[in-house]
């Protein structure tokens, strides 16, 4: 962040500037510009002046303009008095015209982290903030307030409270379904990414490939029994955890038990990371290992049928917490209740339209990707390979954004149709 703030300090009419990392409380951070400067500047022009040095994920994600910047009396930044990231409208501001709209108005604030007097029914969604993520919660605040699914293909179209606005009048009513909690069973039925993955790990047993897999450095005086003891607490807390994975009357189901948890010390580290037994709760295990004075490393490494990149940042907030002695609410919700309501039957006569439309697609023979390998493709498949890092020059980016800006689409989107062009040019394949 003092890279970025000396990049800023170079722009002729920037006389202070302090960039923080800010916490919108759903385990998403991003980058914050607070500056002094005599004359009003434009966020999109700061953000291309810094783009001309810095790779994109250093240009902070807002700026905000501020007569000086607040210290404590020690002469450190006063973290807590400055103003959550305001947002500069672009164009003229339209207030929300009826109740619908009132409505929109407070569902992006809750989503977009903005107060509501910002926000005008012509701003658009993504040039606020939003993204694929945010866009996701905004259909489902919008269904549940509204009993009406938009789509996220709609959205990207109708990015206004305008736009939406209307959409929804006009739209057909589809009552919203909550998930319920489940009556405490024996075992329970499997989600469909649970299904997923557990017949892809029936299919090569013996597979690492879905090992989800962290590794800390850990440095000074280590209480090892609160550290144990916050490990146990999570597992506790979450059923996940506790949850195993068998084949009754011919379905997989799950099962959520009582586990014994202790860390694991192999011999060496490389031996760590081994296959899971998917009937065999936790499918969890954690490693401590001394490699130095003062020095451990905390290898954790866990099933994705039980976790994912969402649920991780939850853990380890859970796990801070629970590490410092604090206490957590309750948990209202297990995944279990999910897993039960995706199974009810509205959503299996869903599936239905599309196990229909895919039996279709693949009623021949099942194309294959032919791409010029250097190795023969092998028989079953394999997941060894290398990974390269490189980086797109600022002359690059800068051009990808106007294309995103210009298709009112994501970066995201542009990159992954630009490799869907670079597959098909390398395999004379439309699929």
């Amino acid at each position: 962040m003092g890279e970025i703030e000396t990049r800023l300090l170079k722009h002729g009419l920037i006389k202070e500037v302090v960039v923080l990392d800010r916490d919108e409380g759903n385990e998403e951070k991003y980058l914050c510009a607070y500056f002094v400067s005599g004359e009003t500047l434009d966020s999109m022009d700061l953000k291309e002046f810094l783009a001309r040095s810095l790779p994109g994920y250093m240009v902070p994600s807002y700026f905000v303009q501020i007569e000086k910047i607040p210290l404590t009396p020690s002469g450190k930044v006063d973290r807590n008095s400055l103003p959550s990231p305001a947002h500069t409208l672009k164009g003229k501001y339209t207030a929300p015209r009826d109740e619908i709209e009132t409505k929109l108005v407070e569902i992006w604030s809750g989503v977009l982290g903005i107060e509501q007097p910002l926000i005008g029914i012509d701003d658009n969604f993504f040039e606020l903030g939003g993204h694929s993520l945010k866009a996701t919660r905004l259909v489902s605040r919008i269904h549940k307030e509204f009993d009406i699914i938009v789509s996220i293909p709609e959205l990207f179209k109708l990015p206004t409270i305008r736009g939406l606005a209307e959409s929804i009048n006009n739209a057909q009513k589809s009552v919203y379904s909550c998930i319920e909690l489940t009556e405490e069973k024996e075992y329970y039925r499997l989600s469909s990414a649970q299904k997923r993955l557990y017949i892809l790990q029936q299919m090569e047993k013996d597979t690492i490939s879905y090992n989800m897999i962290r590794a800390l450095v850990l440095e000074g005086e280590l209480d090892r029994e609160r550290l144990e003891k916050a490990f146990r607490r999570l597992i506790e807390r979450h059923e996940s955890f506790r949850t195993s994975f068998e084949m009754v009357n011919g379905e997989p189901v799950q099962r959520i038990q009582e586990v014994n948890f202790k860390f694991q010390v192999p011999g060496e580290i490389e031996n760590f990371v081994q296959p899971f037994d998917l009937s065999k709760a936790p499918l969890l295990r954690v490693g401590l290992f001394e490699s130095g004075p003062g020095k451990h490393v905390l290898m954790v490494d866990m099933h994705h049928i039980v976790s994912d990149g969402v649920s991780t940042g939850i853990l380890i907030k859970d796990f801070t917490a629970l590490y410092a002695g604090e206490k957590l609410p309750p948990i209202g919700m297990h995944y279990r209740d999910f897993a039960e309501w995706q199974n009810r039957r509205q959503w299996r006569e869903a599936i239905k339209y599309q196990e229909t439309y895919w039996l279709k697609q693949f009623e021949g023979d099942i194309p294959v990707l032919d791409l010029p390998t250097d190795f023969p493709r092998p028989v079953v498949q394999q997941f060894e390979g290398r990974t390269l890092f490189f980086q797109v020059g600022n002359r690059e980016t800068a051009a990808l954004k106007e294309i995103a800006a210009q298709q009112e689409a994501t970066l995201y989107m542009i990159l992954l149709s630009i490799f869907t062009i670079f597959l098909g040019k390398i395999s004379n394949r439309e699929d």
